[in-house]
């Protein structure tokens, strides 16, 4: 049986009693989640370019959420699937890095909507879509933003075509034959992140889309290969050149990826969030005002590294990028949601210097006072053997911030990190002045 196969026949088999009460909890609530950012960012930036393209389109029978505008299935599920990632606020599934709910429920809900389904009917085929697309983001974790793919519109495409098939009650063979076709529809790259352009927001709209016109076309015959994800021009050697890891595939309907998708505290880059929380914990603890910071360092793993890259200030770009919101909680203890407006400190600000940061490539990044050159940056995912130019020539030796302005006042130096306490000393720093605080953080006197 091909994986394509199996997924079929579990979205085919899946009914709602399947469903363990906590799944099913989950699911409403990230409904509720979804629905709320999706309304929220049709007041953004984005809404205008994202309605105004629905309004030469004609209308249909779903809803735009924040609209008075209706559209066709496809057309709805690509406005509210933009909508829902336009802040960057929608839910994540960790291992498989992917937005599974700003895929999968503007798919079920506009079909839902379309069809006159009731809720019993949506939430169980929302789980299909969720089980479907972090399993085939889990079977090769880390791999698709390696070489430039977002994951949740290449991986969303096949769980948006499965959840739309199972709405309509496809059979496995015309589920199958849906997840052959979204193969050839999906596409999503990440070159976003070198100028803050906006097409990320639109990438689970567009799967979502893809999703419903696969399952519509299989519905009505069309073919579609089964050997789609494994085979020898199939998705993962097409687009990784590696063969899948089939062993998420063997718990579909004994564990519930379902539940370990996690929702956003904050409205960026999960990647993120660890920071974020460092410095809400130490302002808590130590009552820090933002004029009283020289800088902010923190400790990131190798893969994390491109989210340092510049442009780290545009609107496109800088929910994703750590010294943006990092400074933006630290100058005002808040990060901001969907600002038509990049948030950018003040001029002569400690965190003002748009070119004021520095990283290594293999433990650290720098966000700090003054203007500097910004280290040269390797295109891609770093490796702990490369270092910055301006770092120590040593392979995998941290580059150690220089030039920190000294003020008659007292001033700190922050420390982030997700590694172990072992890796915290530095040159310069007074260990016996570091102060723990409850997130795995280091604070230190300047």
């Amino acid at each position: 049986m091909t994986l394509a196969e199996r997924l079929a026949e579990f979205a085919a088999g899946l009914e709602f009693d399947d469903l363990p009460a906590d799944v099913v909890a989950s699911v409403r609530l990230r409904a509720l989640d979804i629905l709320g950012i999706a309304l929220a960012s049709s007041t953004s930036e984005l809404a205008p370019s994202v309605l105004g393209a629905l309004q030469g389109w004609g209308s249909g029978a779903c809803s735009v959420v924040g609209s008075s505008l209706t559209a066709s299935p496809p057309l709805a599920a690509l406005a509210n699937g933009a909508l829902a990632h336009g802040l960057d606020f929608d839910d994540t599934h960790a291992v498989s890095i992917t937005h599974a709910s700003a895929v999968v429920l503007p798919t079920v809900l506009a079909l839902g909507e379309a069809g006159g389904h009731d809720g019993r009917a949506l939430v169980t085929t929302a789980v299909a879509g969720y089980e479907a697309m972090t399993r085939l983001g889990m079977a090769a974790p880390g791999e698709f933003h390696a070489r430039g793919w977002h994951a949740t519109a290449v991986c969303g495409t096949f769980a948006a075509a499965l959840a739309a098939g199972r709405l309509e009650r496809l059979d496995r063979a015309r589920l199958t034959a849906a997840l052959g076709i979204a193969g050839s529809f999906a596409s999503g790259v990440i070159e976003h992140l070198e100028d803050g352009s906006w097409v990320k927001r639109v990438h689970p709209g567009w799967a979502a889309h893809s999703g419903v016109v696969a399952a519509g076309l299989a519905r009505g015959g069309f073919s579609g290969p089964a050997t789609i994800l494994e085979g020898r021009f199939g998705f993962y050697r097409t687009f990784l050149r590696s063969e899948p890891d089939r062993t998420p595939f063997d718990t579909l309907g004994k564990e519930w990826e379902t539940l370990r998708i996690g929702f956003k505290p904050y409205p960026c880059c999960h990647y993120n969030h660890a920071y974020l929380d460092c410095a809400l914990a130490l302002r808590r603890e130590h009552r820090i005002e933002p004029d009283s910071i020289e800088g902010i360092e923190c400790r990131v793993p190798a893969g994390e590294v491109p989210q340092w890259r510049p442009p780290w200030w545009t609107a496109g770009s800088g929910s994703t990028r750590i010294p943006r919101t990092g400074s933006a909680t630290s100058a005002s203890w808040r990060l901001p949601a969907g600002s038509s407006t990049p948030w950018i400190p003040p001029h002569g600000s400690p965190m003002g210097s748009r070119d004021g940061s520095e990283y290594d490539s293999a433990t650290a990044v720098s966000s700090r006072r003054g203007s500097p050159t910004v280290a040269g940056v390797p295109r891609g995912r770093s490796s702990p053997t490369r270092s910055s130019p301006s770092s120590a020539t040593t392979p995998g030796e941290r580059s150690h911030p220089t030039g920190w302005r000294r003020s008659s006042g007292p001033r700190f130096r922050w420390t982030f990190s997700t590694t172990s306490r072992r890796s915290w000393p530095r040159a310069g720093l007074d260990r016996a002045s570091r102060k723990t605080c409850p997130l795995s953080q280091a604070i230190s006197l300047g």
